[in-house]
């Protein structure tokens, strides 16, 4: 079984690719857990801020610390840049897998100053490598390897430790997200949101303080109309869906 966390999509398509490949399934962490693992574990989730999402974290914590020792059990991370110590953080929350992979995926987050979605040519360039990159962790899964392919970054433990322990609060503030006049209340960030906590009242978006800063709303809002703390005005959108004919095209 393959569990996977995904806001924009770029970590579902890497799981859902992997399932093919390995001849095995995918599925969402939110749907209702499954013991049923035939000898192997895999989670695919994407970085957020040097760190795992909060939601993985706590699917972690709930239902993979008691995996049966024998099972082969693999981690693929999705990430615009690098990862820091995120598989650390992975290990001390109980799952440690014998196989680590990074994957570089297009960028998605836009909350601080000076980042913000990948222009076209890099972007075209991260998912035209990224097929031939699954199909080598996919390689690497069916022979059971015991592999750490991870890119770390730069100072991986003070943007882990240090940046993402102060960033990941401010990520997750929903209270910091506004729509603004143009929202014209269709719900697409409703249906977006991978934890079901925006709805509608009085015609705006309303967030319910259970967010883990994926950024689904944002990103798919087809008016632009969500801003995050008034630091997101003018900066891009990314959704895999809009992109997925790039893959494979390196």
């Amino acid at each position: 079984m393959i569990y996977w966390f995904s806001g924009t999509g770029n970590s579902r398509f890497v799981a859902e690719k992997l399932a093919e490949l390995t001849n095995d399934t995918a599925q969402n962490i939110f749907m209702p857990y499954t013991e049923e693992h035939d000898g192997i574990v895999g989670l695919v989730f994407p970085v957020y801020v040097w760190m795992p999402p909060f939601f993985v974290s706590k699917f972690i914590d709930n239902f993979l610390q008691n995996i049966a020792p024998q099972t082969y059990k693999y981690v693929v991370m999705t990430c615009g840049d690098d990862v820091g110590k995120t598989l650390d953080l992975v290990k001390k929350h109980g799952f440690a897998p014998d196989g680590a992979y990074s994957l570089f995926m297009p960028n998605t987050y836009v909350c601080l100053p000076g980042f913000d979605v990948d222009g076209d040519k890099v972007r075209q360039d991260k998912l035209g490598k990224s097929l031939a990159r699954i199909s080598h962790i996919a390689q690497e899964v069916n022979d059971r390897r015991k592999t750490v392919e991870i890119h770390e970054g730069l100072l991986p433990r003070t943007k882990t430790y240090l940046l993402g322990k102060l960033f990941g609060s401010f990520v997750r503030d929903d209270k910091r997200f506004r729509a603004g006049k143009c929202c014209n209340s269709c719900g697409a960030c409703t249906k977006a949101c991978p934890a079901g906590n925006i709805t509608i009242g009085n015609g705006q978006p309303q967030w319910g303080g259970n967010c883990t800063g994926c950024l689904a709303c944002y990103h798919t809002c087809p008016k632009h109309a969500i801003d995050f703390a008034r630091r997101t005005s003018g900066k891009g959108q990314y959704l895999f869906r809009r992109h997925a004919g790039e893959t494979g095209k390196s």
